[in-house]
């Protein structure tokens, strides 16, 4: 199934965002809620957005956690929505807000396909070896700590001195790069993410397949 734009739904503990991404990865419409995706604050806004943003046909969801069942981009059922309600004790802050806003979303928007996209995937099909014993040839810090989150950054790298890391990083990050000194050990790598770009990729190729 092609789709053209998708709604991406992207709840945190204490926000949503809402972005519809185009078939060629452009972001016609977004919207930030400073509100627990769970409470009537982002219910309404995401009730308002829907209405500005006209006919939606697929929607995605980023999903922090999919426990040990949901290891890929994922269409929605009662059966995947029980998967992750089991899966929840395992990201309790972020785990009942996003089912608050997936069910939310199905009940607006019934009859097109949800698609959840979960960051463990990433682990899910690293090889077991890499999994299992995770020493570094690199750090890499991405997401929220990779894009504003300098002084957890350096924590991290000086508190880590066994593994070869140390402090000393460069604070500022506006684009993918080396943080750490030259000539450092393990090198550290900010990578900037457009999570919501993802999320519209992952859905389209699950509703394709």
């Amino acid at each position: 199934m092609a789709v053209e734009d998708v709604l991406v739904v992207d709840a945190g503990s204490h926000s949503l965002r809402l972005v519809v991404v185009t078939a060629d990865g452009q972001r016609r419409l977004a919207r930030a809620v400073d509100a627990a995706p769970d409470g009537p604050q982002a219910r309404e806004a995401l009730s308002a957005f829907l209405d500005e943003a006209g006919e939606v046909p697929a929607v995605g969801h980023r999903v922090v956690h999919g426990g040990p069942r949901i290891v890929r981009a994922t269409v929605v059922d009662d059966e995947v929505l029980a998967a992750l309600r089991q899966a929840a004790p395992l990201a309790p802050l972020h785990m009942p807000p996003a089912l608050a806003a997936i069910e939310a979303t199905r009940e607006r928007l019934a009859d097109v396909p949800h698609v959840i996209a979960v960051d463990t995937a990433f682990h899910a099909s690293m090889p077991e070896p890499t999994r299992t014993y995770a020493l570094p040839d690199a750090l890499v810090f991405t997401g929220e700590i990779g894009a504003d989150q300098p002084e957890v950054r350096e924590a991290v790298c000086a508190g880590l001195p066994l593994l070869g890391l140390r402090g000393g990083l460069e604070p500022v990050v506006d684009r993918d790069r080396i943080v750490s000194a030259a000539g450092a050990t393990v090198p550290v790598v900010v990578v900037l993410t457009g999570e919501d770009l993802q999320v519209a990729a992952e859905t389209r190729e699950a509703l394709a397949s």
